[in-house]
């Protein structure tokens, strides 16, 4: 991976990342995950952070960790194994201790095959409660591009449906001490049936992180079908749920297109 600094039209800096889609990235049907995905936009989200004035000494290793509370997600295509892309990130005007940011994926033509939004911010590792940009003094100017995705909204949980528990394993804990929630998305792919997944693409996905999911913690997993429009045959829309300790912990409605 390489990283370069575009200027955007009003002297906002843009970061671009380029990578190739290696077999670790991918399914069984040569298709790049979304939990690698969701991980090369959060590792280009920190990069940039980084190269703007605040690196890990004005944050991590100040008790201070960068967590997402929502994001949103379009594809055009799948992204495939030993394919090479472009990622383009940047930071969006702060909401009080918000900090949104855009992201564009483009493919080796430098077509856009893909738009995300998300909305980060800052928790004190030790109180696990938001810290305020006074009190951290991370202050990042943000700025707006035409046509970008507009900001994540909230998500209702599924009123019923299936559910299935499982128990938060040593290999789900990142360094901020909890599931990262690219593994989420890991969790999404086994609510699909199998088959659904050959030929299959997440043309969208919505996601609420609610609260954070501790070592050895027991998830209860709610999933709901939700009927496509009929402008919209042959895709599957599953709304789901995550709780622990009877909090919610995140919301996701993720939309399967079949046979692209």
């Amino acid at each position: 991976m390489s990283d370069t600094f575009i200027k955007s039209k009003n002297g906002g800096e843009v970061i671009s990342r380029s990578a190739v889609i290696c077999s670790s990235d991918a399914d069984s049907y040569r298709q790049l995950r979304m939990s690698r995905l969701f991980s090369m936009i959060q590792e280009i989200s920190i990069a940039h952070t980084e190269s703007l004035g605040f690196p890990r000494e004005t944050t991590l290793d100040r008790g201070l960790l960068w967590v997402i509370t929502r994001m949103h997600l379009l594809l055009t295509r799948p992204i495939l194994y030993d394919e090479r892309i472009r990622l383009e990130s940047w930071p969006e005007p702060m909401i009080h201790m918000v900090y949104p940011r855009g992201y564009r994926i483009f493919d080796a033509s430098e077509k856009v095959i893909g738009e995300c939004s998300a909305l980060w911010t800052i928790i004190d590792a030790r109180k696990r409660t938001i810290a305020l940009p006074s009190q951290t003094n991370v202050i990042i100017p943000g700025f707006d591009r035409e046509n970008e995705l507009p900001l994540p909204q909230g998500l209702s949980a599924p009123d019923g449906g299936q559910t299935l528990e499982r128990q938060v394993q040593y290999s789900e804990i990142d360094l901020n001490g909890h599931v990262n929630n690219t593994r989420y998305f890991d969790w999404i792919d086994d609510l699909f049936e199998p088959a659904a997944h050959e030929g299959g693409l997440y043309s969208e996905i919505q996601m609420n992180f609610q609260h954070e999911i501790t070592p050895g913690a027991v998830i209860r997993l709610t999933s709901q079908t939700v009927p496509a429009p009929e402008s919209a045959s042959g895709q599957q829309i599953l709304h789901v749920s995550g709780t622990s300790d009877g909090m919610t912990a995140f919301v996701a409605e993720a939309t399967l297109k079949n046979n692209v």
